[in-house]
């Protein structure tokens, strides 16, 4: 936003200004979103009087700038030299003359309203012609005749169970035995620790009772090169 260096004057007027405005009356309808809504025209009435007792005019310069947007500056001025400014800018559907137009008119009914704090509820067809919604409107969803409704589908088929891991065979109740006298005495204790230390040593995680001679073997094979 620009403004003038001091802006004590301008600041107490608008205040009285603000004090005095009422919302802007919702003269239009709109078709596309089915309500009504505010034009440039119901925003300048419910302002000028007020702008006019507090000594404020108001220049809406609009231009078009690069990239085919559309600009206007909206310039708040008071009697005593004191001023804000703010640009707003939008890009029209195409670059006819009424799309262009309607774009200035949507920038303008928000530029005056932003810099004064008027209230402006709904998006009105300046906006709506500026962005071409209406010729994008889509048709409204319509009920199919009762014979003609799609039977719910059947759930999907559950997939297929997995098969069974290879259960491994159970280690020899003397070779348990001394497995877990190997085990105990590096404090593998319980379930955890043991899988552990079975992981480090042979590269599987696996309980004494679960592991196979394989393992076993290699399993004492590497204690004993520890111990050594």
């Amino acid at each position: 936003m620009r403004n003038s260096d001091s802006l004590i004057n301008l600041i107490a007027a608008l205040c009285a200004v603000q004090g005095a405005m009422k919302p802007a009356e919702k003269s239009q309808s709109n078709d596309f979103h089915h309500n009504k809504y505010a034009d440039l025209a119901d925003v300048w009435e419910s302002l000028r009087e007020h702008l006019k007792t507090n000594g404020f005019a108001v220049v809406q310069p609009a231009r078009i700038v690069e990239g085919n947007r559309v600009e206007v500056e909206t310039i708040l001025f008071h009697t005593s030299g004191e001023f804000i400014a703010e640009t707003l800018s939008a890009l029209p559907n195409d670059q006819k003359p009424q799309s262009i137009g309607s774009c200035i008119t949507y920038l303008r009914r928000y530029g005056i309203a932003t810099l004064t704090g008027a209230v402006a509820r709904d998006d009105d067809d300046d906006g709506e012609g500026a962005q071409g919604r209406d010729n994008n409107r889509l048709p409204q969803q319509q009920n199919k005749p009762q014979g003609q409704q799609r039977s719910p589908q059947p759930p999907p088929p559950k997939p297929a169970p997995k098969p069974a891991l290879e259960v491994v065979p159970k280690l020899h109740p003397e070779k348990l035995a001394i497995l877990n006298e190997k085990l105990t005495k590096f404090g593998a204790t319980n379930p955890g620790l043991i899988k552990t230390l079975t992981l480090k040593t042979i590269g599987v995680a696996v309980l004494p009772v679960d592991m196979s001679d394989e393992q076993y073997e290699q399993f004492i094979a590497k204690i004993k090169t520890q111990e050594s």
